[in-house]
């Protein structure tokens, strides 16, 4: 009620002081403009201090509020703290484990490793023996399926299944291994380098000509014996040893680069990254130095990530790439779930390839219209030079069912596992890949 009689009594005093301006004019020009710049004066004074008066009864009231969520917050961190305190403490499955005790099983696994004698082999062993097509097999076309399946038959089976043995196995029950044993094996591979490089080949075909490689990151758990990346890297997370990891890859990744540079038909290695790993400071500051000083190389690296993540990417994570893209490195999008991709963008960040599961092709087989969907984006992507790689071919089978694709490239347990063979010889400069 104060405020609004305030109000009045100064738009009357305002009218008043317009009068007598006026009035005034008549008289003297003079006076009129000194009664006339008084009164504004008083009302930008008058106006100012409303102003401020505004302000600070609107920030009293933000404070009061502040001050009593801040009061609330107290009571219920209080009061849960006191319900924490009163109920039983239960162990869950991870916590069970102590500490000690996840000490010394990983303690066990690396002298176990440390007691026996690195098996380093070299490249050539890798790369040597990628499965051929027959010499009349050729450049196959596109001919009906009856006629390719009937030249299948006739092939020697590459299924890793009929495959002799490797020493080098990944741990399938990882899961059985608590979150404490993981902790420690990595802490400690972080700090001896012991995670390790393994490679799986991607071949052009029909040729089955081993043409590219993609890295995979595996976790030395004792000699001969390696824990998968997806049981690792959550924990690895949890512990912010992710960039570590990444960056430790790199590094491998561009010394086997560096390694095969003089190799003739030098194939392209395929790395998987994330928004993180491109917004890391420690893998930027091993990837750009090298790059400087080996442009030439800068073709032969293609940098893999989810197509629901590159669809998310922020637009510093899009000027990383596209920095990338202009020093030469390409990109490769894997988990792919459509293949309707806008092309203009592909182009923008340098996406060379589109990876599918090849349950995806197997499925919209049996429909026509899928199957047509499929074709019809297959050869706009490769009408504009974006390559489509069909993972997880693992048997004759899946290979059979896909024939009807024209594809030009597969991966899979089919043409061959990932494997660690390779990852530490520098011999690349004298072996020829096939």
């Amino acid at each position: 009620m104060g405020d609004a009689l305030r109000n009045v009594a100064f738009g009357m005093t305002i009218v008043f002081c317009a009068a007598i301006v006026a009035l005034l004019s008549f008289t003297s020009l003079e006076l009129s403009v000194a009664v006339f710049t008084v009164g504004s004066l008083i009302y930008i004074i008058t106006s100012e201090s409303k102003r401020r008066n505004a302000w600070e009864k609107a920030a009293d009231f933000k404070f009061m509020l502040m001050h009593k969520k801040h009061d609330a917050l107290a009571t219920t961190v209080k009061q849960k703290l006191e319900a924490d305190k009163a109920a039983p403490k239960v162990k869950n499955d991870v916590t069970a484990e102590t500490k000690a005790e996840a000490r010394r099983k990983a303690d066990a696994l690396r002298n176990a490793a440390a007691n026996s004698n690195k098996e380093a082999v070299s490249f050539h062993s890798l790369v040597g023996n990628a499965p051929q097509a027959p010499a009349n097999e050729g450049k196959i076309g596109p001919l009906s399926k009856a006629k390719i399946a009937a030249k299948q038959s006739a092939l020697p089976s590459h299924s890793i299944t009929q495959k002799k043995a490797q020493s080098v196995n990944v741990i399938e029950d990882a899961d059985s291994l608590s979150d404490l044993v993981i902790e420690e094996l990595t802490g400690h591979a972080l700090k001896n380098k012991g995670i390790d490089v393994f490679m799986q080949p991607i071949l052009r075909l029909p040729q089955r000509q081993r043409k590219f490689y993609e890295v995979f990151s595996r976790l030395r758990a004792k000699q001969g014996v390696y824990i998968p990346a997806g049981r690792f890297m959550d924990v690895a997370k949890k512990n912010n040893q992710e960039q570590d990891i990444d960056a430790l890859m790199l590094e491998k990744c561009l010394d086997i680069l560096k390694h095969s540079a003089d190799l003739t038909d030098a194939p392209s290695f395929f790395i998987n990254v994330n928004a993180n790993t491109l917004r890391s400071g420690r893998f930027m500051y091993l990837l750009l130095p090298f790059l400087a000083k080996n442009r030439s190389l800068a073709g032969r690296l293609v940098f893999e990530m989810r197509q629901s993540e590159f669809h998310d990417l922020g637009l510093p994570a899009l000027k990383i790439m596209s920095g990338l893209a202009k020093l030469g490195c390409a990109f490769s999008l894997d988990h792919v779930t459509s293949l309707d991709e806008d092309i203009a963008d592909l182009q923008r960040f340098r996406v060379r390839f589109l990876k599918a599961d090849a349950a995806l092709f197997v499925e919209a087989a049996k429909d026509e219209r899928r199957y047509k969907a499929i074709m019809k984006s297959k050869r706009t992507l490769e009408g504009n030079g974006i390559g489509l790689i069909v993972e997880k071919i693992e048997n004759a089978t899946i290979m059979r069912t896909l024939l009807d694709y024209d594809l030009h490239y597969g991966q899979g347990y089919y043409f061959g596992r990932p494997d660690l063979r390779g990852a530490y010889e520098p011999t690349l400069k004298t072996a020829k890949i096939a």
